[in-house]
């Protein structure tokens, strides 16, 4: 519930609606009290009653001076009307008074307010980033607060000892530390609220996988990584596939969010339609070999064979799609694509799929309601915004995907495929993790909470979370999974998660580790005293041999 007195705005607007108030009782009580006392002949004897006077001494009022009020001593009684217009109207001056004051120290109740708020979000940086999380916050009818800078004492006027997150988005350009540091600035302010969030965001591409890493080796409760980038890909995957009869889609565009809707497209697909559905993924753009290898390279063996990428020069070359996902590096490389090419408008209603940022210059172009400049192609155009794909209205003050909430997500299709890989009935579909329910969704949280401490043991045993790359793969060589699970059921004798072979449920665990983290960007390598890394080809040989 939000409290009163700690609303800055509630002690702006009531001492002014107050004294309007005042002011207009005082004139009307003030004119009906005169207008009866004026009819009395001991008033027309004493004082003219023509209607300039009759205002002049209603105005006197508001000097404190009564005029005719009570001047003589035969003047008749007053009417009760007159003498609550006498009351009122110095009241009137002291609310004007109180006014002066509260504006004379403004910035001062600015400051008070903000560092007394609670339950609010902080939102630190002025990036397109920052612009989408307070668009997502305000659609979920949240309190943000802007920080003028990263110091200290602007965090703390800005409320972050009594705000439920604090999102931290400046432009790391450059600086990947940058709003680490600020993080750790907000972790030495001690909070007044529990459970305060401070979510980091991580813009670089190359560089977001690698601090993520770390992070998971050494995780803190009250910080999370998140990558708007990834956040949007996942949920613009899972808008997608609401389209019936997906068998090809064409994606258009160049930069992080095209490249990661590669992979995405490929993940959501599986999940949904069973491992006989077959999709194919036609890719036109800048660097579209590239965004396909990368892609293809996290995915396992069975999920390569469910979607097939195929990259193109030309739109002609390519067969009609029955969706079009266009993702630029900026809203006008989007909307360009989306209009230069009419091979996509081809589609039925809602098939083309424009992401922009905010989406200011779609509403200019096509208007709201089908009322704009341009029309929207005979309903083809979906034009859909990054703060509408992150907008999660079940997790209240938070509007990303919360790390352990993406493992888990990640940890359940790997589950998942493997569910269908090992299905007899090929057409076997699950739910995707948007639709799952509360419980379920919650299961699977509790199952990575057991992943955590599973991935501290492997960065002990020298097995280290790094970024995807050359030197990792999604399967670990059998022997060296069983001597890990052997040695983790040592360190954990108790029964896992109600299975009665501790050593074969972790042997399960660590086998399904690596495909998990692929979907994250990441992968596990083995690192040994020197630093050295070895690729997988050698890894089982190298285990060995320290054994």
């Amino acid at each position: 519930m939000k409290n009163w007195l700690l609303d800055r705005e509630w002690w702006v607007k009531v001492p002014r609606y107050l004294l309007i108030g005042v002011v207009v009782a005082c004139l009307i009580l003030g004119t009906w009290g005169m207008v009866i006392y004026s009819r009395d002949p001991g008033f027309q004897a004493n004082y003219d009653t023509a209607v300039i006077d009759m205002i002049y001494y209603i105005l006197q009022l508001f000097l404190g001076q009564s005029g005719p009020v009570g001047g003589e001593a035969e003047m008749p009684p007053i009417p009760w009307q007159l003498n609550a217009a006498r009351l009122l109207a110095p009241a009137s001056a002291v609310i004007g008074a109180v006014m002066a004051i509260l504006a004379l120290f403004d910035d001062q109740v600015k400051l008070a307010v903000g560092r007394s708020k609670r339950g609010h979000v902080v939102l630190v940086g002025d990036t397109p980033t920052a612009a989408v999380i307070e668009d997502a916050l305000r659609q979920e009818n949240a309190t943000v607060i802007r920080a003028n800078s990263n110091s200290v004492e602007d965090l703390t006027n800005a409320g972050i000892r009594g705000a439920a997150a604090v999102y931290i988005c400046n432009d790391d350009t450059g600086d990947p530390g940058a709003n680490l540091r600020v993080a750790a600035t907000v972790q030495a302010v001690k909070p007044t609220t529990r459970d305060r969030m401070v979510a980091v965001a991580l813009n670089d591409p190359n560089l977001a996988p690698a601090m993520l890493a770390r992070h998971l080796t050494n995780p803190d409760s009250a910080i999370d990584l998140f990558s708007l980038t990834n956040t949007a890909a996942t949920s613009l995957a899972g808008y997608v596939m609401r389209l019936p009869n997906l068998h090809r889609i064409w994606l258009l565009g160049s930069g992080p969010l095209r490249d990661a809707m590669v992979f995405e497209l490929a993940q959501e697909w599986a999940i949904r339609n069973g491992s006989a559905a077959r999709l194919e993924i036609v890719v036109y753009g800048d660097d579209a070999e590239l965004a396909i290898t990368s892609a293809e390279a996290r995915m396992p063996d069975s999920l390569r064979k469910q979607a097939t990428f195929t990259a193109v020069e030309s739109l002609t070359e390519a067969e009609v799609p029955d969706a079009v996902v266009i993702c630029g590096q900026d809203d006008a490389e989007a909307l360009s694509l989306a209009l230069s090419n009419p091979e996509a408008w081809g589609g039925g209603p809602g098939s083309l799929i424009v992401q922009v940022t905010h989406g200011d210059q779609a509403t200019a172009l096509f208007g709201q309601q089908g009322i704009g400049v341009l029309d929207d192609i005979d309903g083809v155009l979906d034009v859909v915004t990054t703060s509408s794909l992150i907008e999660r209205s079940d997790r209240g003050i938070l509007v990303h995907e919360p790390v352990v909430d993406r493992i888990a997500h990640c940890a359940r299709r790997t589950q998942a495929r493997r569910q269908h890989e090992n299905s007899d009935n090929s057409d076997a579909c699950l739910l995707p993790w948007a639709q799952l329910g509360d419980t379920h969704q919650q299961q699977h949280k509790e199952q990575v909470s057991e992943l955590l401490p599973l991935i501290s043991f492997l960065n002990e045993a020298q097995w280290r979370v790094v970024p995807f790359g050359a030197s990792v793969g999604l399967d670990l060589p059998d022997n060296v999974v069983q001597e890990l699970a052997a040695r983790y059921a040592q360190q954990n004798p108790f029964k896992a998660n109600g299975q009665n072979n501790n050593v074969a449920y972790y042997q399960e665990q660590i086998q399904q580790l690596p495909e998990t983290l692929g979907q994250l960007g990441l992968g596990l390598a083995e690192v040994n005293s020197t630093g050295a890394v070895f690729p997988m080809t050698a890894k089982a040989k190298f285990f060995n041999a320290k054994q």
